[in-house]
Protein backbone atom coordinates (compact mmCIF):
# COMPACT_ATOMS: atom_id res chain seq x y z
CA UNK A 1 0.00 0.00 0.00
CA UNK A 2 2.92 2.20 0.18
CA UNK A 3 3.54 1.61 -3.46
CA UNK A 4 0.19 3.00 -3.87
CA UNK A 5 0.22 5.97 -2.12
CA UNK A 6 3.57 7.37 -3.03
CA UNK A 7 2.17 6.70 -6.59
CA UNK A 8 -0.79 8.80 -6.40
CA UNK A 9 0.80 11.42 -3.38
CA UNK A 10 0.68 14.46 -6.24
CA UNK A 11 -2.67 13.67 -6.57
CA UNK A 12 -6.00 15.00 -4.51
CA UNK A 13 -7.77 11.43 -4.33
CA UNK A 14 -10.84 11.43 -2.06
CA UNK A 15 -12.02 7.90 -2.65
CA UNK A 16 -10.67 4.28 -1.97
CA UNK A 17 -12.07 1.72 -3.52
CA UNK A 18 -11.38 -1.90 -3.18
CA UNK A 19 -13.32 -4.38 -5.71
CA UNK A 20 -12.88 -8.05 -4.17
CA UNK A 21 -12.98 -7.94 -0.54
CA UNK A 22 -12.45 -10.91 -0.08
CA UNK A 23 -10.74 -11.85 3.68
CA UNK A 24 -10.31 -8.09 4.08
CA UNK A 25 -6.75 -7.84 4.35
CA UNK A 26 -5.48 -5.36 2.27
CA UNK A 27 -8.85 -3.63 2.90
CA UNK A 28 -7.05 -3.04 6.57
CA UNK A 29 -4.03 -2.33 5.29
CA UNK A 30 -5.35 0.88 3.15
CA UNK A 31 -7.09 1.96 6.45
CA UNK A 32 -3.16 1.87 8.17
CA UNK A 33 -1.93 3.74 5.36
CA UNK A 34 -4.35 6.26 4.21
CA UNK A 35 -6.40 6.74 7.45
CA UNK A 36 -9.06 9.17 7.59
CA UNK A 37 -7.59 11.52 4.08
CA UNK A 38 -10.16 8.90 1.84
CA UNK A 39 -13.55 7.59 2.16
CA UNK A 40 -13.70 3.44 1.95
CA UNK A 41 -15.85 1.38 -0.24
CA UNK A 42 -15.77 -2.44 -0.63
CA UNK A 43 -17.61 -4.77 -3.13
CA UNK A 44 -18.02 -8.60 -2.78
CA UNK A 45 -20.02 -11.07 -4.74
CA UNK A 46 -20.55 -13.41 -1.95
CA UNK A 47 -23.43 -11.88 0.64
CA UNK A 48 -21.74 -13.44 3.53
CA UNK A 49 -18.67 -11.69 3.08
CA UNK A 50 -20.43 -8.18 3.14
CA UNK A 51 -23.00 -9.15 6.23
CA UNK A 52 -20.01 -10.30 8.41
CA UNK A 53 -17.87 -7.10 8.11
CA UNK A 54 -20.85 -5.00 8.78
CA UNK A 55 -21.33 -7.11 12.06
CA UNK A 56 -18.36 -6.79 13.09
CA UNK A 57 -17.78 -3.03 12.72
CA UNK A 58 -20.97 -3.16 15.14
CA UNK A 59 -19.38 -5.17 17.67
CA UNK A 60 -20.23 -8.88 16.42
CA UNK A 61 -18.18 -11.66 17.27
CA UNK A 62 -18.60 -15.32 16.40
CA UNK A 63 -19.89 -17.40 19.53
CA UNK A 64 -18.29 -20.30 20.85
CA UNK A 65 -21.80 -22.13 21.06
CA UNK A 66 -21.24 -22.36 17.37
CA UNK A 67 -17.89 -23.88 17.44
CA UNK A 68 -18.42 -27.38 16.83
CA UNK A 69 -18.14 -29.42 13.61
CA UNK A 70 -22.01 -30.26 14.07
CA UNK A 71 -23.22 -26.79 14.21
CA UNK A 72 -20.32 -25.72 11.31
CA UNK A 73 -21.48 -27.85 9.35
CA UNK A 74 -25.11 -26.56 9.40
CA UNK A 75 -24.17 -22.54 9.37
CA UNK A 76 -21.86 -23.73 6.03
CA UNK A 77 -24.85 -24.99 4.79
CA UNK A 78 -27.55 -22.65 5.67
CA UNK A 79 -28.18 -19.20 4.57
CA UNK A 80 -25.73 -16.13 4.04
CA UNK A 81 -24.55 -14.81 7.43
CA UNK A 82 -21.11 -13.50 9.01
CA UNK A 83 -20.67 -17.15 10.45
CA UNK A 84 -20.86 -18.45 7.31
CA UNK A 85 -18.17 -16.01 6.34
CA UNK A 86 -16.56 -16.74 9.34
CA UNK A 87 -16.25 -20.95 10.01
CA UNK A 88 -16.04 -21.21 6.14
CA UNK A 89 -14.85 -18.50 3.90
CA UNK A 90 -12.05 -17.15 6.59
CA UNK A 91 -10.15 -20.42 7.06
CA UNK A 92 -8.74 -20.29 3.01
CA UNK A 93 -5.30 -19.67 2.59
CA UNK A 94 -6.44 -15.79 1.77
CA UNK A 95 -7.93 -14.92 5.04
CA UNK A 96 -6.52 -13.03 7.38
CA UNK A 97 -8.51 -15.15 10.10
CA UNK A 98 -6.63 -18.60 8.27
CA UNK A 99 -5.76 -19.32 12.14
CA UNK A 100 -9.11 -21.08 12.17
CA UNK A 101 -9.14 -24.48 11.12
CA UNK A 102 -13.21 -25.39 10.99
CA UNK A 103 -12.76 -29.16 10.14
CA UNK A 104 -11.14 -29.81 13.35
CA UNK A 105 -12.44 -26.70 15.57
CA UNK A 106 -9.16 -25.34 16.51
CA UNK A 107 -7.62 -22.14 17.07
CA UNK A 108 -10.61 -20.41 17.42
CA UNK A 109 -9.34 -18.02 20.23
CA UNK A 110 -6.78 -16.96 18.10
CA UNK A 111 -8.73 -16.27 15.16
CA UNK A 112 -11.45 -13.98 17.19
CA UNK A 113 -8.31 -12.25 18.59
CA UNK A 114 -7.74 -11.09 15.12
CA UNK A 115 -11.43 -10.30 14.67
CA UNK A 116 -10.83 -7.86 17.24
CA UNK A 117 -7.70 -6.34 15.83
CA UNK A 118 -9.49 -6.25 12.88
CA UNK A 119 -12.35 -4.42 14.16
CA UNK A 120 -10.33 -1.85 16.09
CA UNK A 121 -8.63 -0.98 12.54
CA UNK A 122 -12.29 -0.43 10.95
CA UNK A 123 -13.72 1.58 13.47
CA UNK A 124 -11.48 3.95 13.11
CA UNK A 125 -12.98 5.24 9.53
CA UNK A 126 -16.14 4.64 7.48
CA UNK A 127 -16.35 1.81 4.98
CA UNK A 128 -19.18 0.72 2.79
CA UNK A 129 -20.07 -2.50 2.21
CA UNK A 130 -21.72 -3.57 -1.06
CA UNK A 131 -22.78 -6.73 -2.13
CA UNK A 132 -21.50 -6.21 -5.93
CA UNK A 133 -19.43 -7.24 -8.90
CA UNK A 134 -16.57 -5.28 -9.11
CA UNK A 135 -18.04 -3.17 -11.52
CA UNK A 136 -20.28 -1.48 -9.19
CA UNK A 137 -18.21 1.68 -9.21
CA UNK A 138 -17.38 1.81 -13.00
CA UNK A 139 -18.79 5.11 -12.95
CA UNK A 140 -16.35 6.61 -10.61
CA UNK A 141 -13.75 9.39 -11.04
CA UNK A 142 -10.63 10.46 -9.38
CA UNK A 143 -10.67 7.47 -7.04
CA UNK A 144 -7.90 4.58 -6.01
CA UNK A 145 -9.02 1.30 -6.98
CA UNK A 146 -7.24 -1.59 -5.80
CA UNK A 147 -8.09 -4.98 -6.95
CA UNK A 148 -7.56 -8.82 -6.21
CA UNK A 149 -9.18 -10.99 -8.54
CA UNK A 150 -8.85 -14.19 -8.97
CA UNK A 151 -6.00 -15.15 -10.24
CA UNK A 152 -5.59 -16.85 -13.80
CA UNK A 153 -2.89 -18.90 -13.49
CA UNK A 154 -4.52 -20.32 -9.49
CA UNK A 155 -8.04 -20.80 -9.44
CA UNK A 156 -9.23 -18.29 -11.62
CA UNK A 157 -13.11 -18.90 -10.42
CA UNK A 158 -15.34 -17.09 -8.57
CA UNK A 159 -17.05 -19.20 -5.68
CA UNK A 160 -20.23 -17.96 -4.13
CA UNK A 161 -22.20 -18.51 -0.70
CA UNK A 162 -24.45 -21.47 -2.07
CA UNK A 163 -21.39 -23.23 -3.38
CA UNK A 164 -21.75 -22.35 -7.06
CA UNK A 165 -18.79 -21.84 -8.94
CA UNK A 166 -18.21 -19.93 -12.40
CA UNK A 167 -14.97 -18.94 -14.60
CA UNK A 168 -13.73 -15.88 -13.85
CA UNK A 169 -13.41 -14.00 -17.18
CA UNK A 170 -10.08 -12.30 -17.13
CA UNK A 171 -10.08 -10.82 -20.63
CA UNK A 172 -13.18 -8.74 -19.44
CA UNK A 173 -11.41 -7.48 -16.33
CA UNK A 174 -8.68 -6.19 -17.86
CA UNK A 175 -10.43 -4.31 -20.37
CA UNK A 176 -12.18 -3.05 -17.41
CA UNK A 177 -9.09 -1.79 -15.35
CA UNK A 178 -8.18 -0.64 -18.89
CA UNK A 179 -11.65 1.41 -18.98
CA UNK A 180 -11.57 2.74 -15.49
CA UNK A 181 -7.73 3.58 -15.19
CA UNK A 182 -8.81 7.05 -18.26
CA UNK A 183 -10.13 8.81 -14.46
CA UNK A 184 -8.74 6.27 -11.91
CA UNK A 185 -5.63 5.14 -10.52
CA UNK A 186 -5.99 1.38 -10.48
CA UNK A 187 -4.07 -1.22 -9.16
CA UNK A 188 -4.11 -5.18 -9.50
CA UNK A 189 -2.66 -7.78 -7.36
CA UNK A 190 -1.90 -10.46 -9.81
CA UNK A 191 0.90 -13.03 -10.81
CA UNK A 192 0.74 -11.78 -14.36
CA UNK A 193 -1.24 -9.49 -16.33
CA UNK A 194 -0.77 -7.79 -19.88
CA UNK A 195 2.01 -6.83 -21.97
CA UNK A 196 0.69 -2.88 -21.76
CA UNK A 197 0.76 -2.91 -17.92
CA UNK A 198 3.70 -2.01 -15.90
CA UNK A 199 4.24 -3.72 -13.01
CA UNK A 200 5.61 -3.31 -9.38
CA UNK A 201 6.98 -6.45 -7.71
CA UNK A 202 5.34 -7.23 -4.35
CA UNK A 203 6.45 -10.44 -2.65
CA UNK A 204 7.30 -13.95 -4.00
CA UNK A 205 5.68 -14.69 -7.63
CA UNK A 206 3.14 -11.50 -6.76
CA UNK A 207 2.91 -7.97 -8.70
CA UNK A 208 0.92 -4.71 -8.48
CA UNK A 209 -0.31 -3.98 -11.95
CA UNK A 210 -1.07 -0.72 -13.41
CA UNK A 211 -1.20 1.90 -16.26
Amino acid sequence: MSFIKDRCSEYKCSTYIETFLGGGGSLLHAINTFQSTVTYHATDIKPSMVLFFKALVTGWLPSRFDNNPVRVSQILKGPSSPEKAFFGLFSSFRGIYKTYDHKTSKNFDKAVDRLRVARSILQTVSVEFINAPYTYFSDVKNAIIYCDPPYKSASNVYKYDEGIVIKFDTDSFWNWVRQMSVSNYVFVSEYEGPPDFKRFHVKDKEYLFFL
